[in-house]
């Protein structure tokens, strides 16, 4: 009864009010978000448009934020639009699944699996490593980058996955630090090759097949080759130039040759399923190279292609296996982006523009292109996620090239390779993100590279490449 008593006794507890960061974010974002929706429709935006921009900055701000996986704020981005706008039609709003660009980046995670789990990539990443010179091993990790891109590994973070962990231990074998000169060279070297290459082909990165839909024209994976191949090498051996000499280490520095050896002798002869992996892979390339005269578009002979590599007997992998490494995060996030893109038909993108971009743009292209360039570069610093920034610039940019005497096309690269390339701060990209938390290069080393590129990048899309837009007609 005594013990009773006591416990009765004791002064109740103060209730505590906690709210952590992420629903302290949820609730500004919603707030911001009610407040743009409900308030007075703004001049030069119509009613459905307003509430389009209410919906994509409250998306954009939980993308920002990291309040919610961007996965899920694009999925309740979408629900929002289908379930209180009811003026979008749901045929329009989702029509980017009648096309192939959704199932392109649906399946694509699978090339990426088969070139891990067969053990291919590995041989390939070990034989890269195994060359004696610098500006060798930096050569063979451009080609090896474009590689990967070209056959469907569609995302930065697999190639860092197999690069990364091979520099640290071929650094820890060779008795160097992590801060070592070198070592810093090849994995900043490793960082942005992972990025920029992915721009080369259309199968190179997840979110090139959104361009199309964003900007407004078709595009596939011969397209892409014809239109988009020549400038983004050109603006990836200009990247690869500015990391190579910014980052310069001292002469004679390189592994330990012993460690090398000894990682291929461990290699053995190629396997069975490196094999497999390699005729699937060509036998996928030949059907994307071909869609012009087959007819088949690239995204649907990658769903074929993806259903082979996991019938039983033939294939390489499992369902199962399949479904563990694709990013659902990114497929859902994409998603939200295409229909983002899919909103611009409202009118709130370009009327978003309308305040950014000067009143009265020079009649030079040269000059606006560089000024374009400079201007969607500033616009990637508060947004932070490529996708994001991809999703509210490229659309209404490429409504606003007819004004300049431009093509969708033109404007709609520039913008994006702009947002891809360049970056001060590694939250500008998530690939930096994967790449700092290896402890091989700092945060200083990317703002040292981005102070260079910010003028480089406008300059290589007005001035340098100002030729292959006139040749390819798509300057008036």
């Amino acid at each position: 009864m005594a013990d009773v008593v006591a416990l009765t006794a004791q002064p109740a507890q103060p209730l505590k009010w906690h709210i952590d960061k992420n629903t302290m974010w949820l609730g500004i974002a919603a707030l911001i978000g009610l407040v743009i929706w409900f308030m007075p429709v703004m001049p030069g935006l119509t009613i459905t448009g307003q509430h389009a921009l209410a919906v994509v900055i409250f998306t954009v701000l939980l993308w920002v934020s990291g309040a919610t996986p961007t996965g899920v704020a694009a999925l309740l981005m979408m629900a929002i639009v289908l379930c209180f706008m009811p003026e979008i039609k749901p045929s329009t709003f989702l029509g980017f699944w009648t096309g192939d660009t959704m199932w392109f980046i649906l399946v694509c995670f699978i090339f990426s699996a088969v070139l891990e789990t067969s053990g291919l990539a590995r041989r390939l990443t070990i034989y890269v490593f195994s060359i004696r010179s610098l500006i060798l091993i930096d050569i063979a990790l451009l080609g090896l980058n474009t590689l990967f891109s070209a056959v469907g590994m569609n995302a930065s973070f697999p190639k860092l996955a197999l690069l990364f962990p091979l520099i640290t231990s071929f650094a820890a074998m060779s008795s160097m630090p992590k801060d070592d000169p070198y070592v810093r060279h090849l994995a900043l070297m490793v960082n942005v090759l992972a990025n920029t290459t992915g721009t080369l082909v259309y199968s190179g990165f997840v979110i090139n097949p959104a361009l199309g839909p964003l900007g407004g024209f078709s595009v596939n994976y011969v397209t892409w080759l014809q239109w988009f191949f020549i400038p983004a090498l050109v603006y990836t051996l200009v990247s690869f130039a500015v990391i190579y000499f910014l980052f310069l280490p001292p002469r004679g520095e390189h592994f330990d040759y012993q460690v090398e050896r000894e990682q291929l002798s461990r290699l053995g002869p190629i396997t069975k399923l490196e094999i497999g992996t390699i005729a699937w892979l060509t036998l996928a390339v030949v059907l994307w190279a071909t869609g012009p005269f087959t007819g088949l578009s690239t995204g649907f002979a990658a769903a074929l292609i993806a259903a082979g590599l996991m019938l039983p007997g033939i294939g390489i992998i499992t369902f199962k296996e399949y479904v563990q490494k694709t990013d659902w995060n990114a497929v859902f996030m994409l998603m939200g982006i295409l229909a983002i893109g899919s909103l611009g038909s409202t009118g709130f993108a370009t009327w978003i523009w309308s305040y950014i971009l000067p009143t009265h743009m020079p009649s030079n292209p040269m000059v606006s292109l560089t000024l374009i360039s400079g201007l969607v570069e500033l616009l990637h610093i508060p947004l932070g996620s490529t996708a994001t920034s991809q999703a509210l610039a490229v659309p209404s940019l490429a409504e606003y090239a007819a004004t300049l005497g431009m093509s969708r096309e033109l404007l709609s690269f520039v913008t994006y390779m702009s947002i891809v390339g360049q970056f001060f701060f590694v939250y500008q990209n998530a690939a930096l993100v994967v790449g700092l938390s290896y402890g091989l290069w700092t945060a200083k080393d990317i703002f040292k590279f981005g102070a260079v590129m910010f003028f480089v990048t406008p300059i290589t899309f007005g001035v340098i490449l100002y030729p292959w837009w006139t040749y390819m007609g798509w300057i008036q």
